[in-house]
C-alpha cells in the first residue's frame, strides 16, 4: 500500500475491540485506497491522551501525550485552560494558642462609677495593677500601709502609713505616720507624725508631731510640737511647742507665741494710754466683755442725816494776819 500524501487515523468502535482505520486524504494513486484497520489495545484515561504505537504490542494504545521512545513526540503543551470554580470553603479549624500580652494592657476591671486603678508593688512576685474604690491612695507611697476605710491619702507620703477610717491627707508627707481616725491634715508634713483622732490640722508642718485629740491646728507650724487635747492653735507659729491642753493661742505675729498653763492667750493687744473701759470675764458663761475702767460703781443714795444737839466743837487756831 502507498500512501502518496498524509493519512488521517480515525478510531472506530466495531465489536468489543476497537480500531484504528487509516485511509488516504488525497493521492493521484490509483492504488491508495486500501484501507489498513489496527486494534487499539485499550481506552483513554484522561483528557488529552493520545494513540501511540507499541511495537512490543504490535497494537496501538491510548496514552499521555508526548510521543513514545522513538516516536515523533507529541505536541507542545497547550495553553492552560481556565480556573473551575471554587470548592465550598472547608470546616473552620481548631483555636490556635493565645498570642503573647501586649505591652501595656490591663487585666483589671472596675465595679462602681469612679473607681481607679494604681499600681500595687506588693500584688504577685513583681508588683500588679489593682482597682482603688472604697479608699482614695494616689502619689507615691500614698496610703501605702493600713489604710483605713474610706480613706484619702493624695500626695507622696500621705498617710504612708496607718491611717485611720474616714481621715484625709492631702500634701506630701500630710497625716504620714499614725493619722487617727476622723482626723484631717492638709498641707506639707501637716499632722506627720501621730495625728490623733478628730484632730485638724491646716498648714504646712501644722500639728506637726503629736497632735492631741480634737485639737485643731491652722497655720504654719500651728500647734507644730506637742499640741495638747481639745487645743486651738490660730496663726504663724500659733502654740509652737507644747501648747496645754484645752487652751487658745492665737498670734498674729512672726516669733512663736507658747503658753504654760490652760487659758486664752493673743499676740498682739492694742495698747490705749488711758481708756474708760477693760475687758472682763465670766466665768460662769464664758463671755468676755468689758467694763468702766477702775471697776468704780455709780452714785449711791444719800445717807441719813446726822442726830442735832451736838457739843460745841474746839475753837480753830487764828488765821494769818492780813496786809497792811
Amino acid at each position: 500500500m502507498s500512501f502518496a500524501q498524509r493519512r488521517a487515523l480515525q478510531p472506530v468502535q466495531a465489536g468489543p475491540t476497537p480500531y484504528v482505520r487509516a485511509e488516504p486524504v488525497y493521492t493521484n494513486d490509483a492504488n491508495a485506497i486500501t484501507i489498513i484497520s489496527i486494534p487499539i489495545l485499550n481506552n483513554p484515561l484522561n483528557d488529552g491522551d493520545v494513540i501511540q504505537y507499541r511495537s512490543s504490542l504490535t497494537g496501538l494504545v491510548w496514552g499521555p501525550g508526548g510521543g513514545g521512545t522513538g516516536g515523533g513526540g507529541g505536541g507542545g503543551t497547550g495553553p492552560t485552560g481556565p480556573s473551575g470554580i471554587d470548592g465550598a470553603t472547608g470546616p473552620t479549624g481548631p483555636q490556635g494558642l493565645p498570642g503573647p500580652t501586649g505591652a501595656g494592657s490591663l487585666s483589671v476591671l472596675g465595679t462602681f462609677y469612679g473607681d481607679y486603678i494604681y499600681w500595687n508593688p506588693y500584688t504577685g512576685p513583681s508588683g500588679d495593677w489593682a482597682v482603688g474604690s472604697d479608699r482614695i491612695s494616689i502619689g507615691q507611697n500614698a496610703g501605702a500601709t493600713g489604710q483605713g476605710l474610706q480613706g484619702v491619702a493624695l500626695g507622696p507620703g500621705a498617710a504612708g502609713l496607718y491611717q485611720g477610717d474616714f481621715s484625709v491627707a492631702l500634701g506630701g508627707g500630710a497625716g504620714g505616720n499614725t493619722q487617727g481616725a476622723y482626723s484631717v491634715a492638709v498641707g506639707a508634713n501637716a499632722g506627720i507624725l501621730t495625728q490623733q483622732e478628730r484632730a485638724v490640722a491646716v498648714g504646712n508642718s501644722a500639728g506637726g508631731i503629736v497632735q492631741g485629740t480634737g485639737s485643731l491646728a491652722v497655720g504654719t507650724f500651728a500647734g507644730n510640737i506637742n499640741q495638747g487635747e481639745y487645743a486651738v492653735a490660730l496663726g504663724y507659729q500659733a502654740g509652737f511647742f507644747q501648747q496645754p491642753s484645752k487652751s487658745i493661742i492665737i498670734n498674729a505675729n512672726d516669733a512663736p507665741l507658747d503658753a504654760t498653763t490652760g487659758g486664752f492667750y493673743v499676740n498682739p493687744v492694742t495698747s490705749y494710754p488711758s481708756s474708760a473701759y477693760v475687758l472682763s470675764y465670766d466665768p460662769v458663761s464664758y463671755e468676755v466683755g468689758y467694763i468702766p475702767s477702775a471697776g468704780a460703781g455709780g452714785t449711791g443714795p444719800t445717807g441719813p442725816a446726822g442726830t442735832p444737839g451736838g457739843p460745841t466743837g474746839p475753837t480753830g487756831p487764828t488765821g494769818p494776819t492780813g496786809p497792811v
